[in-house]
């Protein structure tokens, strides 16, 4: 396995490890500044793939403007007491996870169904 292989693997895992991390975390800025790592690994993986202007502009532009503007909103926001910002368990969410999980079901028969030995007539 080459040099290179091994540091797209590393990276990968590190992009899928920070994304989860971003999304996961309950401080906004700290989700904001694990999003500036994701962005980050994204770039180290395009220069893996020589693709050297896509790697510049990620950090450019997305590291660099665009976090700028999302911290600039989250600090705008001042959320206060997270307590207050707690969803509660009612009708809509009971109705939301019940359809979820039919549509799992439904995903699910389809990918595990046997194929059938009919033929197309025309």
């Amino acid at each position: 396995m080459s040099l290179t292989a091994i540091l797209f693997v590393l990276l990968a895992v590190g992009a899928i490890a920070t994304g989860i991390t971003t999304i996961t975390r309950r401080n906004p800025v700290t989700a904001a500044m694990f999003l500036v790592l994701h962005f980050v690994m994204l770039s180290g993986l395009y220069l893996t793939l020589q693709a050297q202007l896509l790697a510049a502009l990620q950090i450019l532009v997305y590291a660099g403007a665009i976090m700028v503007l999302v911290l600039f909103v989250i600090m705008l926001l001042n959320l206060g007491k997270e307590e207050q910002l707690t969803e509660k368990l009612n009708t809509r969410s009971i109705v939301s996870i019940a359809f979820a999980a039919v549509m799992i079901l439904q995903l699910g028969s389809v990918f595990l169904a046997q194929p059938t030995t009919y033929t197309q007539m025309s």
